[in-house]
């Protein structure tokens, strides 16, 4: 699989916006563990659904990137019985840091 340049390309893409995503983090969040962070506004009703921590944030953060380290080497594993599935994980992983990238852009974007 080091070698397929396809599957390396999607995981080193999901990889660069899981470190974007915790730089947009850091930067935009506030710096204090203390206050509360606002993780779900409803518009419509013009009230806050969900409240966390930054603390909270960062442990998301973590476990997303723990998840696409454990599809890497599952990749790794399957690409010499089943190539294809190796694709399918490698393009998983990208929508899943895609989509917590837009959810730590919708993040700091309220608070």
């Amino acid at each position: 699989m080091t070698k397929n340049r396809t599957i390396l390309a999607l995981f080193g893409m999901s990889f660069l916006l899981l470190i974007i995503s915790a730089i947009t983090g850091y930067t935009g969040l506030p710096q204090d563990a203390s206050g509360p962070l606002v993780f779900r506004f409803d518009p419509a009703a013009g009230e806050i659904g969900l409240l966390g921590g930054v603390g909270t944030f960062f442990a998301v953060l973590g476990i997303v990137m723990l998840l696409a380290l454990v599809n890497f080497v599952l990749a790794l594993e399957m690409y010499g019985r089943k190539e294809f599935l190796s694709y399918v994980i490698a393009a998983a992983t990208l929508v899943m840091a895609f989509f917590f990238f837009i959810a730590t852009s919708t993040i700091t974007s309220i608070n």
